[in-house]
């Protein structure tokens, strides 16, 4: 059931729009979380650098991030958003 004078297109339009915004608003939050962490090694006189990387496939996108930055060293982190 779609409301009255929806279309599927502008239905499914919105929804995109949507999960766009919502990806935009994640990235900006890993990497402020990355700034805040960079930064307490950077205090520490090391030389840092950050990136979120968003990829269909992460191992791929990963490794290309780090070689188009000629990075010696990938350090990750991951946490889980459950219980």
């Amino acid at each position: 059931y779609l409301p009255y004078g929806t279309t599927q297109h502008a239905l499914t339009h919105t929804a995109l729009e949507g999960l766009a915004a919502a990806q935009r608003r994640e990235v900006k939050e890993c990497q402020q979380y990355l700034d805040a962490v960079a930064q307490r090694l950077r205090d520490e006189d090391r030389e840092v650098g950050t990136m979120v990387v968003i990829d269909e496939d992460p191992a791929n996108g990963i490794l290309d991030a780090a070689r188009d930055r000629g990075a010696s060293l990938i350090a990750m982190e991951s946490h889980g958003r459950s219980g």
